[in-house]
Order: structure tokens, then C-alpha cells, then sequence
């Protein structure tokens, strides 16, 4: 994966986030993206605008991460929406007990200068954790991404 130089400008001369820097969205998904196994376009949108408009990276949390072609099916529809393709940074690693909270929190301790701004999105309750007090959206999968979760991650993240 290619690093970002800390001093890299964007085309107004302001500078950049690098990507050690960026604020990360974990991204579940089902029940977030897809409904019914099918990506819907206004919630994408809503990723696209809300990773866009942070200046994040996304991290994929999902189960989708595991299946070669469901991933880059995934890719090409964020890539579509507008999202640059730089702007998935990589994935949860898989772990023994399959439990997605460890998942992040193990991708959290070998990346140890994104542990500031950080969200995760998912339709899962993980609030239980209270490592990710602050840091969870919960998303109802029966509507997907809404506005009111953006809103809630943007302020998470920007905050």
C-alpha cells in the first residue's frame, strides 16, 4: 500500500491528512450498505459523502471482506459512488473467536496512531464494549445508513 508523504498538498495548497493520520470508519456492510444482500445506492452515497467530507479511510469490518468477489463487488460500487480507491485503507484482521469488537480493537493495537478518530459503523450491537464508548453508530438494518447516523459518525470523527 502506498504512504502518503506528510507534506503532500492538495490542489488548494492546503495540506493533507497522511494516511497514519486520517480518521478511520470500520465499515460493516450488511444492514449498513446492503439490504437484503444488495447494495443500496443512497446508503453508499451516504458513506461516500460522510468519508469524503471527514477526510477518512475506510477499514472493512465486515463479513463481505471474506469472500474475494463480494469485496471487490464492494470496491467498485464505493469507486463508482466517487469514493477514491486509496481511500480503503484495508481490513480487520480475522480472529479465533470471530467476534467483530476484537477484530477492531486488534486492528486499533497494530495501528496505534489512528486509536484518536475512529468510528464504527455496523448493525450489530457492540455497545456492550466499552472500549468503543464514543466510537459506535448503531445502524438499524432495516433502513441502512441514514442521515441521522452520518451526522452522528461526522461528529464522532470530526469532533
Amino acid at each position: 500500500m502506498p504512504s502518503e508523504d506528510l507534506h503532500a498538498h492538495s490542489s488548494h495548497g492546503v495540506a493533507r491528512a497522511s494516511a497514519a493520520t486520517r480518521p478511520v470508519v470500520f465499515l460493516d456492510v450488511d444492514g449498513v450498505l446492503a439490504l437484503g444482500g444488495v447494495l443500496i445506492d443512497s446508503c453508499v452515497k451516504k458513506l461516500v459523502r460522510l468519508v469524503l467530507s471527514s477526510d477518512a479511510h475506510v477499514i472493512l469490518s465486515t463479513s463481505w471482506r471474506a469472500i474475494p468477489a463480494m469485496k471487490q463487488h464492494l470496491l467498485e460500487v464505493l469507486v463508482a459512488a466517487g469514493l477514491p480507491q486509496d481511500r480503503v485503507l484495508g481490513q480487520t484482521p480475522f480472529c479465533e473467536s470471530g467476534e467483530r469488537t476484537e477484530e477492531i480493537l486488534a486492528w486499533l493495537a497494530k495501528n496505534p496512531q489512528q486509536n484518536r478518530r475512529w468510528v464504527v459503523l455496523d448493525d450489530l450491537d457492540l455497545s456492550e464494549n466499552r472500549k468503543l464508548s464514543g466510537h459506535f453508530i448503531l445502524v438499524d438494518p432495516a433502513t441502512g445508513l441514514t442521515d441521522e447516523c452520518a451526522e452522528a459518525a461526522l461528529a464522532s470523527l470530526t469532533g
